[in-house]
């Protein structure tokens, strides 16, 4: 097999690639008839960028640390050569024999050839995706796989005089929903929002919640809307002597506002209501604000 650097220095053609192009500075590449589900976020481009130590490839806008982004983060290179594949059958099943999480076929996929002797090829398994690296140079190679600026793995090719392993792959599969990542064949209940949420095994996401006249209440879905608590309400009753010279039988209005003026004046609140009573004593309740 051809070492990747010769791939750069000749730009040979490969057989099955629908297009090539060479690049050694931040470069976007349209990917739309290739398009990758990157854990659960189906995108139709690509950006790769040289750092002073990474070469990476993100799929929501060039590399950016502290933008939370979904990216591969692999070794320090310089010059590199992107092409989209449609097909690769002996790809395909060494790639199924290694991550049989994957249950879908492969559609098409990408590679990324740079010349510090990495291969990256993303590969389309329509709601489903994974990775492939290719490593030939003696030492260690890292990459992190990155999503929503998190690292959830971390790939490593270690090769030795004794041991040459240049290979690793992963699955890139997972459903994603409301910023959350759910592993594929899971099902998981979101009391928050009374969701359940199903990831299939291809990575197909499917939510189920309250019907259209129900609410989530208490990690329940009720009927109707959830009722209201309102403040409880309070009655007192006083045992008061008044001493006035006109009748309280024809003026019990005017009485009642002038107690009821005089206890909001020591304390009470606005919205008491006074009733006096038939028999002479004064009852007194508050309600609630706007009650």
């Amino acid at each position: 097999m051809l070492r990747p650097l010769l791939y750069l220095s000749a730009l040979i053609v490969v057989p099955g690639a629908v297009g090539q192009t060479t690049f050694n500075e931040s470069s976007k590449f349209n990917i739309s008839s290739c398009p990758i589900t990157f854990y659960g976020q189906k995108y139709e481009d690509v950006y790769i960028n040289f750092t002073s130590q990474n070469s990476v490839v993100c799929f929501n806008g060039f590399y950016d640390p502290q933008a939370g982004g979904d990216c591969l983060l692999g070794p320090q290179a310089s010059l590199g050569v992107f092409y989209i594949f449609s097909s690769d059958q002996l790809g395909e099943q060494r790639l199924l024999q290694e991550e049989p999480t994957i249950n879908a076929t492969l559609g098409c996929y990408m590679s990324f050839y740079l010349d510090n002797d990495t291969i990256f090829y993303i590969e389309n398994f329509g709601s489903q995706a994974a990775l492939t690296i290719e490593f030939f140079s003696p030492g260690t190679h890292l990459t992190d796989v990155i999503v929503n600026g998190i690292t959830v793995h971390t790939l490593n090719i270690t090769n030795t005089e004794s041991n040459g392993q240049y290979y690793d792959y992963l699955d890139l599969s997972a459903c994603r929903h409301r910023g959350v990542l759910y592993e594929t064949n899971t099902t998981t209940y979101d009391p928050e929002f009374c969701e359940t949420v199903q990831c299939s095994d291809t990575a197909v996401l499917d939510v189920t919640t309250c019907g259209p006249m129900e609410m989530c209440h208490n990690g329940t879905c009720v009927n109707g809307t959830v009722p209201e608590i309102q403040p409880a309400s309070h009655i007192v009753f006083l045992n008061i002597k008044i001493s006035t010279t006109i009748s309280v039988e024809n003026n019990q209005d005017n009485i009642e506002k002038l107690i009821k003026d005089k206890l909001i004046n020591l304390g009470l609140p606005t919205q008491i209501s006074v009733r006096l009573l038939s028999n002479g004593s004064v009852k007194v309740s508050t309600a609630a604000p706007g009650g």
